[in-house]
């Protein structure tokens, strides 16, 4: 015989009803309507571990990108920056233009802010019509040049996409800034992980070029003259700093083995100001708010490795809610 012990009369049929409607839960935070100080309370202690969690996780994703890019650190580093310049609305398009640019574009260029300039726009599909402004004319005088000696091909401009953004985070704007920092000489992992405070990391990301771009002279289908400067605004900053220098440089540390280095970039997630998107809006209705970007990434990590696939016995929340069932 198999010994065997029967637990059905031994756990509260309350706990148990309360359990199952957690799980059976169509919010997005399955606990929200059970959540009350004592809940809140109880993230004093786990918000570090999920802060953590999470740099972890893009630790791992970034190993990955690592072992595909042949160990080339600056190459990865480089992608993440075009990828999050784009944000959710052109990230696979920065993707694709990333990866139609010449290797030779790093050993031969590098400091050359117009030809960066001339080589992106073009391969983006931003050079195919005349221009009526000289610089952007001269710049595509430049990228035929180029187009030739590397083989160029340009993507199709239609696969940038414009809804729903302002004239400051329109493609041809944010392609720009990603050339001024491509060919920033200074901008490189090595000196990313000697700064010792984040005012260091944000003069790094300081464009030395103060150009002014006329919108209406490089959109596709509009021509209405609108003038933008291409200097990043300190929002973006602490979302490059935030999405690519802190996952990046932490990613980097734990591969060299310099703990040093990790533990700035925590540091560092402590002092840049709480995202503002929709996951911490949701929380934040539950009243539980994040005071930096640490705290918010950690719910981040909350709602999308916990909330979604219900390890509400693995959450503090989670725990919290059932054992006050419990007790009483």
């Amino acid at each position: 015989k198999i010994a065997a012990i029967e637990l059905k009369n031994l756990i509260s049929q309350e706990l148990l009803q309360l359990y199952e409607s957690i799980m059976e839960s169509k919010n997005e935070i399955p606990c929200a309507k059970n959540i009350t100080d004592k809940e809140r309370g109880s993230l004093q202690w786990f918000i570090p571990r999920l802060g953590m969690e999470r740099l972890e996780v893009k630790c791992t994703n970034m190993m990955q990108i690592l072992h595909k890019e042949k160990g080339h650190w600056e190459r990865v580093f480089n992608m993440h920056i075009g990828h999050y310049l784009g944000r959710q609305t052109n990230a696979l398009p920065f993707d694709l233009l990333f990866k139609g640019l010449p290797e030779q574009l790093w050993q031969k260029h590098q400091g050359d802010s117009l030809s960066y300039q001339s080589i992106l726009l073009g391969v983006a599909g931003f050079m195919g019509k005349h221009f009526n402004d000289n610089y952007n004319q001269s710049l595509k005088i430049e990228f035929l040049y180029f187009q030739k000696l590397y083989s160029l091909t340009s993507m199709d401009v239609s696969l940038w996409k414009y809804k729903g953004l302002r004239p400051h985070g329109f493609p041809p704007i944010r392609i720009i800034q990603f050339a001024e920092l491509l060919s920033k000489q200074e901008l490189n992992l090595d000196n990313l992980s000697s700064y010792e405070n984040l005012a260091q990391v944000r003069n790094s990301l300081y464009l030395k070029n103060n150009q002014i771009v006329d919108i209406g002279d490089l959109h596709p289908i509009h021509s209405k003259s609108k003038l933008e400067p291409i200097q990043l605004s300190e929002s973006m900053q602490n979302h490059l700093i935030l999405n690519v220098i802190i996952p990046v440089l932490f990613a980097y540390g734990k591969y060299h083995q310099k703990e040093q280095v990790c533990d700035k970039t925590i540091e560092w997630l402590a002092l840049l100001p709480a995202e503002d998107n929709k996951i911490i809006r949701i929380w934040d209705k539950l009243g539980i708010r994040a005071k930096n970007a640490e705290e918010s990434q950690a719910l981040l990590q909350l709602k999308n490795y916990y909330c979604i696939y219900k390890k509400c016995l693995e959450c503090s929340i989670g725990n919290t809610i059932l054992k006050k069932s419990l007790s009483s």
